[in-house]
Formats: structure tokens, C-alpha cells, sequence
């Protein structure tokens, strides 16, 4: 006998949601191996990320910096940002595939999971071939990210990682909406960029509309262990965005052209700009205390 899901319960709710994401996905879902021009050749004189949004923008060695050395710098930032949201991705997949284990595969829910796990996929792919697409190298995380990701994503509460993907998206998010419509920028990454914000949009709803349900759920225990972990994850993903080779790669001192970074205004502004939507639900939803601020001020998430 069939086991009808009750009207107006958050399973229902949740069914709802899956349903309507699934029927967009049919529509907006794309292969960047077929939809982007990997035959063409990159702009001369054109950036891999926002003039503004390079991370030495604005400081003394930028100064002394040529054009064509703070272009070739953005080109090396772009690979590194890419090698980090590849890894990132890479743990999120960990996750969903461990949370849709234990879920209904009968259910527009689970169906959900698995294409977003799909459209991940297909992004990891798109970030690896814009990296080699770049010329540049794969700056990849550190030996102790991988491992501290390998064991984020094989325990990582089905809440966290809710959380720990939408601050990701979202991230991420505000930075390629602006890329994709910056003509400044390499045709190549805009139009990247603009294939990743249509699909994550529906990644950033589903995971909104989940940490929604879950969190008034969770016991004071639980939102306490959601709110210490979304604090170093955060962190660990915003401050390893650029590797420091990036800054060799260009003729620059490394020790020299970090403390400048770390010492820039707008690097700082860049960081709350792209982080301030998660921000603001994170502290609605309860879940930032001390801790969680401590880590995010390292990060100058706020």
C-alpha cells in the first residue's frame, strides 16, 4: 500500500521544492564541454577576473606593477580560484552523496540531490579545463586542507553541510554574477561564469530552503556544533582562494606581496562583499556566535 506525503507539512513542503527545481533543471542545464568555446583563443589585454577584484588592487606593489604583469596576475588568481572551488566541490559531492544515501530515492527530493551532484560534476570538469585553458598551474589546496577536507565531508551532519555549501555558492555566486557581465573580462570565464550562476542558482535555493526546515529542529547542542564548524570552513575556503605561488609566478616576493594583501581595504571589502548574504541568514538562522565570529573576522568575512 502507497504512503501518501500529507498537504502543507514541510515534508510536502520539501517534495514541493524538489519538483519545481527538477522541472527547471530540465530546461537550464547545460555541458560546458559542449557549450563553451575551448578552441578559442584568450583577448590580449583582457583580465581573468575583475581589475578590482585582483588581490594586490590598490597597494604599492600594485603601483609599481605593469599592465600586462597585473593582467598575467589575474590570469594566476583565476587558476587558483578555480583549483579551490574544484576541491570544494569535490567535498560537497562527498556530502550529498552521503546525505542522499539515507533518502527516499522514490521522492522528487532525492532525484533533486542526485542532479545537483550531476551539475557538480559537470562544474568540477568546467573548472579543470578552465584551469588548463588558463596556461596556468593547479594551485591546489595544501596537503592539510586535503586532509582536513577528505574528513570534513565523510562526517559533516546533513545541517552542516547545508550550511557549509550554501556559504560556498553564495560566495562564489557574487563573484561570477559579476565576471559574467564584466566585458573586461576573458570571454572564456564570462561565459563560465554565467553557467555556473544559472545552475547554482537552484543549488543556493535548495540549500536556503533546507537549512530553513533543519535549523529550527536542532537542538541548542546541534545549532552550537553547526555554528563552531561553518566558522573554520569558511575560513579555510576564503583564505585559500589565492596560493601564494601566484605571487611568484609574477616576479613578486611572496612574504612581501601577502602582507599587502593582508593589509588591503579592498581586498577586505571584496571578501564582506562576497560573503555578506550568507552572513545575514547565517546570524537570522542562530547560527554564528563568538567562535564563528572570531574565524570570520580572521577571513575578513566581517
Amino acid at each position: 500500500m502507497s504512503t501518501l506525503t500529507p498537504t502543507n507539512t514541510p515534508a510536502h513542503d520539501r517534495l514541493v521544492t524538489a519538483g519545481r527545481l527538477l522541472r527547471t533543471a530540465v530546461k537550464h542545464s547545460y555541458d560546458p564541454e559542449v557549450e563553451l568555446d575551448w578552441e578559442s583563443e584568450p583577448v590580449p589585454g583582457l583580465w581573468w577576473v575583475p581589475e578590482h577584484r585582483v588581490s594586490l588592487y590598490g597597494t604599492p606593489l600594485w603601483e609599481q606593477m605593469s599592465l600586462e604583469q597585473r593582467i598575467e596576475l589575474s590570469r594566476h588568481e583565476c587558476a587558483s580560484a578555480h583549483a579551490i572551488e574544484l576541491w570544494v566541490e569535490t567535498v560537497l559531492m562527498q556530502m550529498l552523496i552521503r546525505y542522499v544515501y539515507t533518502q527516499d530515492a522514490s521522492e522528487a527530493h532525492a532525484w533533486h540531490v542526485y542532479t545537483e551532484i550531476a551539475e557538480e560534476c559537470r562544474h568540477s570538469t568546467m573548472f579543470g579545463m578552465m584551469i588548463r585553458k588558463s596556461g596556468a598551474p593547479f594551485y591546489g589546496p595544501g596537503r592539510r586542507l586535503k586532509r582536513l577536507g577528505k574528513v570534513f565531508g565523510a562526517v559533516a551532519s546533513p545541517t552542516l553541510c547545508m550550511a557549509s555549501a550554501l556559504f560556498f555558492e553564495e560566495y562564489g555566486d557574487a563573484l561570477q554574477r559579476e565576471v559574467m557581465n564584466d566585458e573586461t573580462c576573458q570571454p572564456i570565464v564570462r561565459a563560465a561564469s554565467r553557467l555556473h550562476v544559472i545552475e547554482e542558482a537552484r543549488h543556493i535555493t535548495f540549500a536556503r530552503d533546507e537549512l530553513a526546515r533543519r535549523v529550527p529542529e536542532l537542538s541548542p547542542w546541534e545549532r552550537r556544533y553547526v555554528a563552531a564548524q561553518t566558522g573554520p570552513f569558511a575560513y579555510s575556503v576564503v583564505s585559500s582562494m589565492i596560493h601564494p605561488r601566484v605571487y611568484a609566478a609574477v616576479g613578486l616576493d611572496i612574504d612581501e606581496a601577502l602582507r599587502q594583501v593582508r593589509a588591503n581595504p579592498h581586498r577586505a571589502e571584496t571578501q564582506r562583499w562576497a560573503s555578506a548574504t550568507s552572513v545575514e541568514l547565517f546570524e537570522s538562522l542562530g547560527l554564528v556566535d563568538r567562535f564563528t565570529r572570531q574565524w570570520w573576522r580572521r577571513a575578513q568575512i566581517i
